[in-house]
């Protein structure tokens, strides 16, 4: 095939397995065929495939079409990937969306449990709750084994000794200098962050040592700041701050909102990218409160950014690229819940103090969690069985969180290609980006139309950029973690 007709039936092939996500993720349809859309496109799954656009990049006479066509071979390898998954992926999508769970007589989904979690006061019954959520797991176990064994053979079908190595080499992930830069973060904050949970965790009546993963999931739901956040609020607090910085929140109408309430809804908010530009749904189960304002607020960044990326660019730098950069933007936007100034000026919120301790805890610790699963699936694809290794996951992530965490959760707790890393990435250029914002446009860079036209700037370049160009592009090393942990220091008022 050629190299056009590669990209060709790739953008085709996105679109109809984007609708189909979007429709399986939003509630839209109970379940999720991929394998019938993949078995159209047969004629990518084949590893010659991969080695056409490999080829193809090796002779490219620039830097920007090798990076281009980096990308390209990168999705080549991802339709093998979910060609020979497609059957997994399906059945597991179909086992969680049909599941049911039973807790103290009531019979409800499996997906609501989540927000029960989040919602439930009573330990006791948030204890019980965790104990189905951990039964369903055990459910799905052999399903997650599957995946795992199959996502290492895929690996082994591309000539890689691992996915762990598929994601370096294929992906370009730098994970030994992320794992780096992570195990710096660990140990730097971790006195500070074991001092901070005592003092949280008191108003749930519930001694850190004492603590579960369960506990977190309704403490930082932060039900006592619901009144300031209503939902009838939401799109006009929000659209108020986007005009401010000079944006629109629809994109010119190219952003779609779907914000209501279905039974088979994913709990989970997602930005479903059909068509870059021109067609970005933003789709969020409400639960109430802050938890949708941040939530909203994440997948935005995502949407403007690929809202606002210019129509001229290449396919590959409208839909492919490090993931890591569309991250740093919804990490920018979703940490707005942190700023006391923008609580008090759009959320009206008289004395924000006590939430943005809080919630700069949530951050840390959500930091030091991912960190720690970084390690953890370093360590993951060096092993041909897992299971070793779930009593190891939970000691390494409840160290990590300062919250007993439970081993049912050590394969769910995994995001395909190193996800994680993307996570860590998109934190670490966040908080470059945003110090340089402070910097430029002062602390209320958020209601500037200079801040705003140059977020603009950024996004008109979609993903046509390397995290490592980012960074040097704002002064920096790539992957330094001194801005993130600068502004820890600062906000917990350490040195």
């Amino acid at each position: 095939m050629t190299i056009e007709a590669i990209r060709s039936r790739c953008s085709d092939l996105h679109v109809e397995l984007a609708t189909a996500y979007h429709r399986a993720g939003a509630g839209l349809s109970a379940e999720l065929d991929t394998s019938g859309i993949l078995d159209r496109y047969q004629d990518l799954v084949d590893p010659a495939r991969v080695a056409e656009v490999t080829a193809a990049s090796s002779a490219a006479d620039n830097g920007r079409e090798r990076r281009r066509l980096a990308m390209l071979r990168d999705h080549v390898a991802w339709v093998y990937d979910a060609y020979t998954s497609r059957e997994l992926v399906d059945r597991l999508q179909r086992e969680e969306a049909q599941a049911e769970v039973t807790v103290d007589g009531e019979t409800f989904p499996y997906r609501a449990l989540a927000i029960k979690l989040m919602n439930e006061p009573d330990r006791a019954r948030r204890e019980r709750l965790a104990a189905a959520r951990d039964a369903a797991l055990a459910g799905f176990e052999p399903l997650y084994l599957e995946q795992f064994q199959q996502t290492q053979q895929i690996a082994r079908d591309l000539g890689f000794a691992n996915h762990r190595e598929r994601c370096e080499l294929l992906g370009g992930l730098p994970l030994e200098a992320l794992a780096t830069a992570v195990r710096e973060l660990l140990e730097a904050t971790e006195t500070l962050y074991a001092g901070l949970l005592p003092a949280a965790l008191e108003p749930l009546g519930v001694p850190a040592a004492e603590a579960s993963w369960f506990d977190f999931s309704h403490l930082f739901r932060v039900t006592a700041f619901d009144d300031w956040f209503p939902a009838a609020g939401l799109l006009p607090r929000i659209t108020r701050m986007i005009e401010a910085l000079g944006l629109d929140i629809h994109a010119a109408g190219r952003v779609a909102f779907d914000l209501e309430e279905r039974p088979l809804k994913s709990p989970r908010p997602f930005c479903s990218v059909l068509r870059v530009p021109w067609e970005v749904v933003l789709v969020l189960r409400p639960m109430g409160g802050l938890s949708d304002y941040a939530a909203f607020l994440h997948e935005l960044g995502h949407a403007l950014h690929f809202g606002y990326a210019s129509p001229e660019l290449p396919w590959e730098f409208r839909h492919l690229g490090d993931n890591s950069i569309t991250e740093g933007y919804a990490f920018l936007f979703d940490r707005l819940t942190v700023d006391p100034d923008w609580l008090s000026e759009f959320a009206e919120l008289p004395e924000p103090g006590p939430l943005v301790h809080l919630l700069a805890l949530r951050e840390l610790m959500m930091v030091r969690k991912y960190s720690a699963q970084l390690l953890y699936e370093l360590e993951l694809f060096e092993r041909d069985d897992p299971r070793p290794l779930a009593e190891a996951w939970a000691a390494r992530l409840s160290r990590a969180t300062g919250v007993r965490q439970s081993p049912a959760n050590y394969l769910a707790s995994v995001d395909p290609m190193f996800y994680s890393a993307r996570y860590l990435q998109g934190w670490l250029y966040e908080a470059l980006l945003n110090s340089r914002l402070r910097g430029e446009h002062g602390p209320r860079w958020y209601a500037q139309p200079a801040a705003g036209q140059q977020l603009r700037e950024l996004y008109a370049r979609g993903q046509d950029i390397e995290v490592a160009g980012l960074f040097t592009a704002l002064g920096a090393a790539p992957l330094d973690p001194q801005p993130l942990l600068q502004r820890t220091w600062r906000e917990f008022g350490v040195g």
